[in-house]
Formats: structure tokens, C-alpha cells, sequence
């Protein structure tokens, strides 16, 4: 019995497997000791340290409050001094991260995006229309009272989630990204 070979799994099927078992190549933590009653000293202690700790957070928050009534005497005398809403000395003095929120696209170009893809969908590059032909196209329905106004927030919504897709998007590979890096390059420097 001892010649025949031993089905390797037999022990793993036999016994649980574990974290450890999986990931041999993890250290293992090790285990958390039991826990132990405080003591009265220890517990007097701790109340000791949380009391300081509370007195510390107070001074803090003390000295937080007296540098920002500071901060804000001095935006007023800035405001008065160089004659700026007080507001704006105080988007100064603090620094504030001043980028706005991305608005909504504008129904015109909604219904240009909408109207240009509907018009070069299955056409190969030379053939599509350029954007001044499609602008001209949708400027005429709208002369000619085609469009429909219901439809505008779907495609307001459509166009809002293909562009946050542009902007946040994965390429599909390496070049994908590299031609579009070389793009946007060629694009910032023609502007």
C-alpha cells in the first residue's frame, strides 16, 4: 500500500481550506491575543488621557476659529482697500478651487450632435458632411418648424452621457490613446 502513489487532492479534500492554504505566498498575520480586563489604574488612566485629549481638541479648534475671523477681517480690509466685492477678496484670501460644474449641453447642439449623427451614420469619412452643412441643415428644419421639442431632454441626456464617456472613457488599446494624445497635442497647438 505503501508503493502506490497518493492522489495529491486527497489531503486538500479532507481537510478545510483556508486563506493560508490558498495563499502560500502571504505572510501570515497572526492572531488577535484574547482580550484582557483593564484595570482600575488602567481605566483611570484612560480617562486621564481622553480628558487631555478632549482639552487639546478644544485649544485647537480655539486657535482654528480665531485664524479664520483673521482670515476674514483681513478679506474685508482687501475688499475695502482695492475696492472688490468682498466676496471676491475672499475667493483670494482663501484659495478656493474656482473650475465651475460643466453645464448643460445647449439645445442647438444637441440637436446638431442628434441631427449629424443620424446624417453620416454608414458613411465612409469622405463622404460625411462636414458640421457647417449639418448646422445649416438643422437650422432649416427649425425654419421649417420639423423639429420636436419633446424630444430634446432624451437627447440632451444622450449627448451629456457620451461625453462624459469621451472624457472618462478607456481606450481600446495603447494606440488608441496614443493617437488621441497626438490629437488633442495638435488641437491645443492650432488654437
Amino acid at each position: 500500500m505503501d508503493d502506490q502513489p497518493m492522489d495529491p487532492l486527497a489531503k486538500q479534500r479532507d481537510q478545510p481550506l483556508t486563506h493560508a492554504s490558498r495563499h502560500p505566498e502571504k505572510e501570515i498575520i497572526p492572531p488577535r491575543p484574547n482580550y484582557q480586563k483593564t484595570t482600575r489604574a488602567q481605566r483611570e488612566t484612560a480617562k486621564v488621557q481622553a480628558a487631555l485629549k478632549q482639552d487639546r481638541k478644544k485649544a485647537l479648534q480655539r486657535e482654528i476659529n480665531a485664524f479664520l475671523e483673521q482670515r476674514e477681517k483681513f478679506a474685508v480690509e482687501l475688499a475695502e482697500k482695492f475696492n472688490l466685492k468682498v466676496e471676491m477678496a475672499r475667493r483670494l484670501v482663501n484659495d478656493t478651487f474656482t473650475t465651475k460644474e460643466a453645464r448643460a449641453p445647449s439645445t442647438w447642439n444637441v440637436l446638431v450632435s442628434h441631427r449629424g449623427k443620424e446624417l453620416n451614420e454608414g458613411q465612409t469619412k469622405g463622404d460625411r458632411l462636414s458640421l457647417r452643412e449639418i448646422q445649416e441643415i438643422v437650422q432649416q428644419e427649425i425654419d421649417d418648424r420639423e423639429h420636436n421639442a419633446v424630444d430634446n431632454e432624451e437627447l440632451q441626456e444622450e449627448l451629456k452621457e457620451s461625453r462624459e464617456l469621451n472624457s472618462k472613457g478607456a481606450h481600446s488599446s495603447n494606440r488608441a490613446a496614443a493617437v488621441d494624445y497626438n490629437a488633442s497635442l495638435w488641437q491645443v497647438e492650432m488654437e
